[in-house]
């Protein structure tokens, strides 16, 4: 089974579960973060990578007149959700698209804003930015979610550790340095928050080892070899630790070609 087959099953598996993508405890800001950013800013397009939520991605709908693109690389999700939706009255203003993230179907410089929430910890995420930044407009919006290293943490304990129950996770950043590969890519942070969110390990186990079985591996002898970390970086209590979740807006610079050498 190939990397994509993989984060197409996670993605299956986790739609109304949502323990990864868009989960219900953290609804209520995220609900609130995009629906300021849009009736500020106004966006004739809205983009969102992943239909994540099926509630967040109604909510945007249901609550603006731009057009929201969706591109979600499961087919048996996208049926799911049509099946769930079709009879409201603001699902003729969703278009969904059957594709990758890295591999963008999006038009260049079509969107005003797009969403990325909670994926770019198991995808490529050099790729992925890279795409979102083509599919931008100049000038478009960029509203991004997802957990962080604490900043302390220089070895990646965090990230060593989901690796561990989680074969298919990648990399989380620390805040400096997510800003920086946004700045190189052509992004300005307009504004951001940081929450502390709970993470219940043992519920994490658990529910990965349904999907990966043995390739789920025992957290309870990492989180021993390295108790100092998290006690101290992550609040550790019993199996739940506590971990920044970054929100940010961004907006999509335009090259200065003055500046660029030839």
């Amino acid at each position: 089974m190939s990397r994509f087959e993989d984060i197409v099953r996670l993605i299956e598996y986790d739609y109304n579960k949502n323990v990864i993508i868009e989960p219900q405890s953290r609804l209520g800001f995220l609900k609130e973060i995009i629906a300021q950013s849009v009736k500020k800013h106004k966006p004739a397009v809205i983009v969102k990578a992943g239909l994540g939520n099926s509630g967040l991605a109604a909510s945007i709908a249901e609550e603006t007149d731009s057009l929201l693109v969706i591109v979600e690389p499961c087919l048996n999700v996208i049926n799911k959700f049509r099946e769930e939706y079709k009879e409201k009255s603001f699902f003729s203003g969703i278009k969904i698209i059957n594709g990758n993230f890295d591999k963008f179907p999006v038009d260049y410089y079509s969107a005003d804003m797009l969403i990325c929430l909670d994926i770019l910890d198991f995808v490529n995420s050099a790729a992925v930015i890279d795409e979102f930044r083509l599919a931008l407009k100049f000038g478009g919006y960029f509203i991004l979610g997802g957990l962080l290293l604490h900043d302390d943490d220089a070895e990646g304990v965090f990230d060593d550790l989901m690796r561990s129950i989680f074969p298919l996770h990648t990399d989380y950043y620390p805040e400096n340095d997510l800003n920086t590969v946004m700045n190189l890519n052509e992004f300005s942070l307009l504004d951001s928050k940081i929450e502390s969110v709970p993470l219940d390990l043992a519920m994490r186990h658990e529910y990965f080892c349904k999907l990966f079985g043995s390739e789920a591996g025992d957290f309870k002898k990492f989180i021993e070899e390295h108790i100092e970390e998290f006690s101290k970086l992550y609040k550790l209590k019993g199996a739940t630790i506590k971990v920044p979740y970054f929100t940010g807006l961004f907006i999509r610079r335009k090259p200065d070609f003055n500046n660029t050498k030839i």
